[in-house]
This record gives C-alpha cells, sequence and structure tokens, in this order.
C-alpha cells in the first residue's frame, strides 16, 4: 500500500494525480471530524433532559419516601446529578470545538490542495472556517468572554 504525503509544504511540487489522493486522504479525515462533531451536538441535547428526568426522580422518590427534600440527602444528590451533567455537557462542547479548529484546517488544507491540483481558486469547504471566524468575532467583549467560558465555547 503506498502512503499519501499530506504535508503541505513537501508536496507544492506534486502531480495532480498525488495532490488528488491527498486530497481524498484529508476528506475521509474531514468527514469523520464532522460526524464525531455532530453526535457530540447530538448527545449535547439530550443531556438537558436527562438531568431534568435525573432529578426528577431523585426528587419523586424521596418525597413518596416522606422524607423532605431540604432535610435529606436529596438535594445532594440532586446537585450531584446536575453537577456532574453540566460538567459533561461544558467538556462535549470544548471538545467539540476543539475538533472545530482542526477541521478548519483541514478544509483550508484541502482548498489549497484543490487550487493546486485543479486551478480553481474557489473555497470548497468554507463552514467550520466560518463558524471559527464568527466565535472569535463575538468573543471580543469581556461579556462574551465569560459567558463562552461558562457555556464551554471557545
Amino acid at each position: 500500500m503506498t502512503q499519501v504525503d499530506t504535508n503541505s509544504t513537501e508536496s507544492q511540487g506534486s502531480t495532480p494525480e498525488q495532490e488528488d489522493r491527498a486530497i481524498q486522504v484529508l476528506m475521509e479525515e474531514y468527514k469523520t471530524l464532522r460526524a464525531e462533531i455532530l453526535q457530540r451536538i447530538s448527545s449535547n441535547g439530550q443531556i438537558p433532559g436527562f438531568l431534568v428526568a435525573g432529578t426528577a426522580i431523585v426528587v419523586s422518590v424521596l418525597s413518596i419516601s416522606g422524607h423532605g427534600l431540604f432535610r435529606s440527602l436529596g438535594l445532594y444528590i440532586s446537585l450531584t446529578v446536575l453537577i456532574g451533567g453540566y460538567t459533561y455537557w461544558r467538556h462535549n462542547k470544548i471538545v467539540y470545538h476543539r475538533i472545530g479548529d482542526h477541521v478548519a484546517s483541514l478544509e483550508q488544507e484541502i482548498n489549497q490542495r484543490a487550487e493546486r491540483a485543479y486551478g480553481s481558486n474557489v473555497g470548497l469547504l468554507t463552514w467550520e472556517t466560518y463558524q471559527k471566524q464568527v466565535r472569535a468575532d463575538t468573543a471580543r467583549s469581556p461579556l462574551a468572554k465569560w459567558r463562552y467560558r461558562l457555556l464551554g465555547w471557545r
């Protein structure tokens, strides 16, 4: 099996066929990472429902058993469920923003290679690069920086 050199600094003199093979490899990585981002976004959408359900179950069980919520461990259990869920949710957001940054660099690499291979300077892939720019533009104010840190955005 032949190896594809995806290092852009060494491929300046490569043929269009070599560029095409490198683009195919980079596109597979791009598709895989985009799928991971979408999976994480989907799981983050489900987390609030699980948190509410878990907290409601704890509160319901304790209220049926006759224990007052504020006089028992129920409050602490509920807070632990909420904090654990928030931590997981925020971690997922941070990870998919990290992946998004890498995908943005892949977009630039693929676009550069496509320009060299096919002579087209049209940006083929731009979504993550655009999202990265939007995040950078909106995170300039101090209030936005704290909001983004709290919500796991960068």
